[in-house]
């Protein structure tokens, strides 16, 4: 790492290019809980990644239709 520079965070918010949607899905608002399953966070995608290997998945099916 370049030691002449240093990270920043910038708040979503104040870059002012995302939606209130978005904005409120990033900080878990209650009023769009009932639209996502798991959480916008790390802990939320490492559940979303183990629920979905749980899934059957045919790849011969899915090899035949990328082709």
């Amino acid at each position: 790492m370049n030691p002449n520079f240093e990270s920043q965070y910038i708040p979503y918010q104040a870059t002012r290019k995302f939606s209130k949607t978005v904005l409120d899905y990033i900080h878990k608002a209650d009023e769009l809980r009932a639209f996502y399953k798991f959480s916008p966070d790390k802990n939320g995608i490492l559940e979303a990644i183990a629920e979905k290997k749980k899934a059957p998945v045919d790849r011969k099916l899915l090899v035949h239709q990328l082709r």
